[in-house]
């Protein structure tokens, strides 16, 4: 997962710096500037992402709190950047969005799904 997040990200910021984007735009663009794993944006990040790229923008179906596994399960399934609050989720992905509408911006269910989905159910014959 983390090499295919910062082959992703690394593209991206590829992308951003041949539109002359400064590399302190850059630093301040992902909300995690200790690890170069993160593809979550920072509201500084996604104006500058809706500059370049199509947006969509999901409302998050509330009550609604961005909690840890949002966020893990977010980084695990998003291919280009994502920018999630209490309110909404801007994905820059048509595939994601549409994943997003489909349940109405239930973010907690798509996370309970990503997490479902993932675990292996394969009998261990051991």
């Amino acid at each position: 997962m983390s090499s295919r997040i910062n082959q992703n990200k690394r593209i991206v910021v590829d992308y951003v710096k041949s539109k002359g984007i400064t590399e302190a735009q850059i630093l301040n663009m992902f909300v995690s500037r200790l690890s170069d794993n993160s593809l979550r944006l920072t509201k500084i990040g996604v104006q500058i992402f809706e500059q370049y790229f199509p947006s969509y923008v999901i409302k998050v179906k509330q009550p609604f709190s961005v909690k840890t596994i949002h966020i893990y399960n977010l980084e695990k399934e998003m291919l280009l950047p994502y920018y999630i609050d209490n309110k909404k989720i801007v994905v820059f992905n048509e595939k994601d969005a549409v994943d997003l509408k489909l349940i109405d911006g239930d973010v907690e269910l798509w996370s309970r799904n990503v997490t479902v989905n993932t675990q292996d159910y394969s009998p261990d014959f051991k």
